[in-house]
């Protein structure tokens, strides 16, 4: 797979990602990840406005992350 095709899949990934988000409410805690659907500990629900679990969260971190440096 080239670079471009790579940078295309993490672009769309995003998108889709983007999409998911726009159709959450704004300010709440989710109990559940929107990416897989496991339990988010109290505690993160508390400290932040959770959508994802922490894994979840470290991968869409580290997309966008992946996604500055090729632009």
């Amino acid at each position: 797979m080239s670079a471009e095709d790579k940078a295309q899949e993490i672009e769309l990934l995003e998108y889709v990602r983007t999409q998911q988000r726009a159709i959450q409410p704004r300010g709440i805690s989710l109990s559940h990840c929107v990416e897989c659907g496991d339990g988010i500990p109290l505690a993160r629900q508390l400290a932040t406005i959770a959508t994802r679990c922490m894994f979840c969260q470290e991968e869409h971190d580290l997309v966008n992350k992946t996604l500055k440096r090729l632009r």
